[in-house]
């Protein structure tokens, strides 16, 4: 009898495994990226596949591309400030597409030729960063202008506060290293279309008619205490796009590292949790504006930590650099009705007394020219155009102002081996 009961229970077991087995698989193939998702997927993956590529462009280097004499690599420049914005201060020549008025993508589309470079800014480089990206998406090449228009102007009209110091202060800092599993649940999103190109631009659409888009930011502030108030269940998920290296040495409480070139795959999309907040920071926030734009039109609910790093801690080793740092500031010519308000006396301020330059000093990445370098191939190499050398030019002229060890560039065409440049590292600009 023993015997027989244990035949009848092996039988029994052998089918229910065999039952559940089924079931497994179909359950992995349903919680594959749904079709839609995974076309918006690829192409994010394939946009940020390049760990060295570069999304920004500085205002000097915009500037540089305007006044070099050749027009014929002249960038379309977008301005998505607001109308009122705009009317304040602008870039000569931009046109301007409000980003609170853009309801389809092709309202920017119908500006920008596919075959020419478009630079797309607003004053804080948040929504310029994901228009910028979504039209990555959809083929067009564009950048945005690191920093926003504040990088441009220096006019207190045009661009009251550089920054929210509201939201600028000594946040607690996490060393530990956190991972999150992959969960192989996604958003459902309604997008579709014959051609990727159609599908991605449905789900830009209905990002832009969100509230979500409204308000694509959260304080550092406000989510240290949501972070903090010992209710988990309020927690967002904090996505850290920094590198590694920096990642180690500190980040938001809890925050799992991700770099922007491995988010996209598919075993690194399926940790990101679909049924709850999704809070991204990188060093400055310009990156995270873009990975947001796109998470969002994914139908992950995601936002900004504003300003990055740069106002969650004071600590130069973690932040690296700051937003409020003058040092990114120009005074280029702007139009608009501030333009012949407070820029002449802007301009009259001078640069920072040397003591406060000192405190603020970093160089990202010091070079000892070689035999046969050229600036033009050191920009090549670095920023990934041989026309920005100019960038490499001014940041090593101005760390020659606090330190002399740093070479003094007065023409371009002439460097010297042992000089020491300084040059932008893959971090320098996130």
């Amino acid at each position: 009898m023993n015997t027989w009961l244990k035949k009848l229970w092996l039988l029994v077991l052998v089918g229910a495994l065999a039952f559940w087995g089924g079931q497994v698989c179909s359950v992995a193939q349903a919680n594959s990226p749904p079709s839609n998702i995974e076309v918006i997927r690829k192409a994010s993956a394939d946009y940020f596949s390049d760990r060295h590529h570069r999304y920004h462009i500085s205002a000097d280097n915009l500037y540089a591309l305007l006044h070099d004499g050749d027009a014929s690599n002249d960038p379309v420049i977008i301005s998505v400030q607001t109308r009122a914005e705009y009317t304040l201060g602008h870039i000569p020549g931009s046109i301007n597409v409000p980003w609170d008025e853009i309801a389809d993508i092709a309202q920017l589309q119908d500006k920008i030729p596919k075959d020419q470079l478009a630079v797309i800014y607003c004053n804080r480089c948040i929504y310029s960063a994901q228009m910028s990206a979504f039209l990555n998406l959809l083929g067009y090449n564009t950048l945005d202008l690191a920093f926003g228009f504040e990088s441009w102007t220096q006019n207190k009209t045009a661009i009251p506060d550089h920054f929210d110091p509201k939201c600028v202060c000594e946040h607690t800092i996490d060393t530990e290293t956190h991972i999150a599993e992959p969960t192989g649940e996604y958003p459902a999103i309604e997008a579709t279309g014959n051609t990727p190109e159609e599908i991605i631009t449905a789900a830009i659409n209905a990002y832009l008619a969100s509230d979500r888009y409204a308000d694509p930011t959260i304080c550092p502030c406000d989510l240290e205490k949501i972070l903090l108030d010992e209710d988990p269940a309020n927690d967002p998920f904090v996505l850290s796009l920094q590198w590694p290296s920096g990642y180690k040495r500190g980040h938001i409480l809890g925050a799992v590292n991700i770099p922007r070139w491995e988010l996209f795959k598919e075993e690194n999309l399926s940790r990101l949790p679909a049924d709850k907040p999704i809070v991204s920071c990188c060093y400055l926030g310009f990156t995270s504006s873009q990975v947001v734009g796109i998470l969002n039109i994914m139908g992950y609910d995601a936002q900004v930590s504003l300003h990055g790093l740069s106002a969650w801690t004071l600590d130069p080793e973690i932040t690296l650099f700051r937003i409020d740092d003058s040092r990114n500031w120009r005074n280029y010519p702007i139009a608009g009705t501030a333009a012949c308000t407070s820029a002449m006396q802007m301009s009259q301020a001078g640069p920072l007394p040397v003591a406060q330059l000192e405190k603020k000093a970093f160089c990202p990445n010091e070079y000892i020219v070689k035999r046969g370098d050229c600036l033009c191939r050191l920009a090549k190499k670095y920023c990934g155009n041989p026309r920005l050398y100019r960038g490499i030019v001014a940041l090593t002229n101005q760390m020659h102002e606090v330190d002399d060890s740093f070479a003094k560039i007065t023409n371009p065409s002439l460097i010297r081996v042992g000089w020491k440049l300084c040059i932008p590292n893959d971090e320098f600009i996130q």
